[in-house]
């Protein structure tokens, strides 16, 4: 078995909406002579060896293609990649079959989250299959010599755990969707983490939103929207400081001794504050490192001691007896209690019975600060009670919350507060996308983004392209070299803030071989699909090259502008989500086109006016002549037709 072509899409693209591998796997006569059965008692003794299991689901789905031996072996390969990738704790689950008319090849696709991780999970696939396909039965796996495959696996699995998505990013991903807003991994390709780069959550950033509307998200919190409040991620002093400056109910300290990190400082402080206290690390530790109930003295040394395990300083203050619990709130709503914690066992909890003095305090806290979700923590005995009455307090704060690290959090409850968090990003009305103009086709492509680019800039823009040439913004201002006209460039360019519309020269080897850079753009504009290129990528023929080209232009939602002159682009139409098509030529007349095209209401032709040649637009029933052809200097007074066409 031997891997033909390899394929590596990033986010949505021609085979799926999601990011995939695509492999075009090709075996040989003898490896398709061997009976299934045969097959799957290999591939069983070697997954089970691996601890790797295929639910039932997966079996049955392959033994449903009895008699064909190329189909269940693909399956096989495809169901392996995605339950390696599952095991380590990544949430994949779309996978593709086609069968090319060779029988003798199969081209699988399978979904992955992390680059890395799809691409090794599809090798050690591969070589979990090709153990199966030899002719010798796969060794033992579990003897006492390690196994290669084995020691991979076990690697793999290691190194995947790492890089798993935070449920709380994905839920935020699934929010901004449902808004309409695009979004783009930072921690994933073609966007790379480098050593020393802060994440408050790794694996979390996303950009929401595109050009001049971006912003920039690490877990529940946004970086450039609240970076004032990064002093609140971990400093327990300016924590319980802005705690008590609300007004709300704080466990009593001593706000003269802050440098704790000597057993005297410590006892004396906690003399002044009165005995049983809590130490606390000075730099929140998520958690960690929490010493309750410190009754005397002497058990302040141990508490020390164990701070120190993870900082220099240790904070102290009043002990409060009771529970702990945790209200959410996100774009200044109270959502509900997190959980309940007593000896570290949590428990869901009625929300019904929080007193509503307890949310009017939680949400006074969130007014003072300018970020999308917290928690607030506090302590009490009874939370149906004011915690004036009970001796409740609150003891914490978390300005970028990992819900997913709260057992047994409902679904539910962080849908919401994704949503909520979203729409706090982006409220109703604000505006998370700029003007998107795709231009493909095989000949003419840079040419024409660079001169819609030049009508945008006079018109007064500020738009960014991304070309053959490289990333310009505004007024031809370069900011990257090199061929740029597929995801990579994109992706980069919709990062700059200073542009408020793009245009993207969209190539067909990027597209084919990388996937869209945009989930859909305004404008579509085909000029040409020619006989270039072909036998590539799996398109051989000028009407799959064609198919790939009209995928551009079913992701305009506003506009399509085609070429009547070109035979491919003026056979593309109908297109079934309602956009306005647009056609030009430089050989046929508005009369010919209205009569060719009837459901197309916007033309561009040439004609004569005062003995000149014209570039007109017919919107309707209005006729606009924009330029005469010999004023267009690329025109070269109309002898380069070409550039006429562009």
């Amino acid at each position: 078995m031997e891997i033909v072509e390899a394929y590596l899409y990033v986010g949505t693209n021609r085979r799926a909406d999601v990011s995939v591998i695509e492999k075009l796997l090709e075996f040989s006569e003898e490896e398709l002579s061997h009976s299934w059965e045969q097959i799957q008692e290999r591939l069983s003794s070697t997954l089970d060896g691996l601890h790797i299991s295929l639910c039932d689901e997966d079996w049955l789905s392959i033994r449903a293609h009895v008699g064909d031996l190329r189909t269940q072996i693909c399956e096989a390969y495809i169901s392996i990649a995605l339950c390696l990738q599952s095991s380590a704790g990544h949430r994949v689950q779309f996978r593709r079959l086609i069968l090319p008319s060779d029988p003798l090849q199969g081209r699988c696709v399978f979904e992955y989250e992390e680059r890395e991780v799809g691409e090794q999970a599809g090798e050690l696939a591969q070589a979990i299959i090709a153990s199966a396909l030899s002719a010798d039965r796969a060794p033992d796996i579990d003897t006492e010599t390690p196994d290669p495959l084995n020691l991979k696996t076990k690697e793999f699995i290691r190194s995947a755990e790492q890089k798993v998505l935070p449920l709380d990013t994905e839920a935020i991903i699934l929010a901004a969707g449902e808004a309409d807003i695009p979004w783009c991994k930072l921690d994933r390709y073609p966007f790379e983490r480098k050593p020393g780069d802060f994440r408050i959550r790794p694996n979390s950033p996303l950009r929401l939103g595109h050009g001049c509307y971006q912003h920039i998200i690490d877990g529940t919190f946004c970086v450039d929207r609240s970076w004032k409040f990064l002093h609140l991620l971990e400093d327990r002093e300016k924590i319980m400081s802005l705690l008590s400056s609300c007004g709300v109910k704080t466990p009593a300290r001593d706000s003269v001794s802050t440098n704790l990190n000597t057993v005297s400082r410590l006892r004396r402080s906690a003399a002044k504050i009165g005995f049983p206290v809590t130490v606390k690390p000075a730099k929140k530790t998520k958690g960690r490192a929490i010493t309750c109930a410190v009754k005397n003295e002497k058990d302040l040394s141990p508490a020390l001691d164990q701070v120190r395990n993870f900082t220099s300083r240790a904070w102290v203050e009043q002990h409060i007896e009771g529970k702990t619990y945790r209200l959410l709130v996100a774009n200044n709503k109270f959502l509900g209690i997190l959980a309940e914690s007593n000896q570290n066992i949590c428990s869901d909890v009625n929300n019904d019975i929080v007193h509503p003095s307890v949310i009017e305090q939680a949400i006074a806290v969130y007014r003072m600060i300018d970020v999308g979700m917290m928690v607030a923590t506090c302590v009490t005995e009874d939370i149906s009670k004011p915690l004036e009455v009970v001796g409740g307090a609150f003891v914490d704060l978390d300005v970028a919350p990992e819900l997913d690290a709260f057992p047994g959090l409902d679904p539910e409850l962080l849908h919401v507060a994704a949503g909520e968090f979203v729409e706090w990003v982006f409220p109703a009305g604000v505006d998370s996308r700029i003007p998107l103009i795709a231009v493909t086709g095989t000949n003419g492509k840079t040419t024409t983004s660079r001169i819609i680019q030049g009508i945008l800039c006079s018109a007064g823009y500020s738009p960014g392209l991304a070309c053959s040439d490289g990333i310009y913004i505004k007024d031809q201002q370069m900011l990257e070299a090199g061929d740029l006209s597929g995801i990579n460039g994109h992706l980069h360019l919709l990062g700059h803030r200073e542009i408020d519309c793009a245009v993207l020269e969209t190539a067909r080897g990027g597209v084919a071989k990388w996937g869209f850079g945009f989930d859909h753009c305004d404008i579509g504009v085909c000029l040409n699909v020619v006989e270039d290129h072909l036998m590539d990528s799996g398109i051989d023929t000028l009407e799959q090259m064609a198919t790939l080209k009209r995928s551009i232009m079913e992701r305009a939602t506003t506009e399509i502008v085609l070429n009547a002159d070109d035979e491919m682009s003026r056979q593309m139409p109908p297109f079934n989500q309602g956009q306005r098509i647009s056609m030009t030529s430089t050989e046929l007349s508005h009369d010919e086109l209205k009569s060719s095209y009837p459901d197309c209401n916007c033309f561009a032709v040439l004609e004569e006016q005062d003995d000149r040649s014209y570039a007109v637009i017919y919107d309707q029933y209005i006729r606009i002549p924009v330029i005469a052809i010999d004023d267009i200097p690329a025109a070269y007074a109309g002898r380069a037709r070409y550039n006429v066409s562009n």
